[in-house]
């Protein structure tokens, strides 16, 4: 990984504890409810089949999973990777049967 990388995963270690309380905010979760509310109602036409097989990368605290779980009408099976262990570690204290790991995004596997 080179220094830009480092610095920002760096970063997001050592702001984890205050993003993860910001998020917690009702105002930030109406928000996004009404985001993706919004973009899930044209769903028919994504043509998902069941289950779905969901990855997320730079997934943070596994909001995407939250997301899915309120939004789509089929089942689906959810990964999700993050580069900064403090955020990986947040999503699965937060979702512990859930498969959250860490990788760089731009790392081969």
């Amino acid at each position: 990984m080179n220094d830009l990388v480092n610095q920002q995963i760096e970063h997001f270690n050592q702001i984890s504890s205050d993003y993860y309380k910001a998020r917690q905010d009702p105002k930030i979760s109406l928000l996004k409810d009404k985001i993706w509310e919004n973009a899930f109602k044209t769903q028919s036409c994504w043509n998902i089949s069941s289950p779905a097989k969901c990855l997320e990368a730079m997934c943070g605290f596994g909001d995407g999973y939250d997301i899915l779980k309120k939004n789509l009408k089929t089942d689906f099976d959810y990964s999700g990777f993050d580069y900064s262990e403090e955020m990986v570690r947040y999503a699965q204290q937060r979702n512990p049967s859930l498969h959250i790991f860490i990788q760089d995004v731009l790392e081969p596997v």
